[in-house]
């Protein structure tokens, strides 16, 4: 994957998949579990009042539900998001959004797993001024 500045991170269960099923090169991030919500996600630096456009590509499992790609603020709140259930090859995603006052935005790619195993693969993340 790719960003601008900084590290992926975890909230519940996640990690990168190494040499193995990457939608570009071979490495990728993932979130799984059987219950309540898990994501990767990662803080970047932005330019206040300027509109950008976050890209990635994603794939779930079969019985993925309820994921989510987009933007949200350092505090939490989502500014920006896109709904996906099940996605079966690699699908590419974009989010369009404007940092207001905020000179950072946190990028996120997740999923609720509430029902059963579910897992989300993501890869190639790229957030850029438009």
């Amino acid at each position: 994957g790719s960003g601008t500045g900084g590290f992926w991170a975890c909230t519940g269960n996640c990690g990168i998949d190494n040499a193995r099923w990457g939608y570009s090169g071979d490495r990728n991030a993932f979130a799984r579990y059987n219950s309540g919500w898990h994501d990767v996600h990662q803080t970047v630096a932005v330019a206040s009042n300027t509109t950008y456009r976050l890209t990635g590509y994603v794939r779930t499992s079969s019985n993925s539900d309820n994921g989510f790609v987009g933007v949200r603020t350092t505090g939490g709140s989502v500014l920006a998001e896109a709904h996906y259930t099940s996605v079966g090859p690699w699908t590419r995603f974009v989010v369009t959004v404007n940092s207001g006052p905020r000179t950072s935005l946190v990028v996120f790619a997740g999923v609720w797993t509430d029902h059963g195993d579910i897992w989300v693969q993501l890869d190639d993340f790229s957030l850029t001024a438009v």
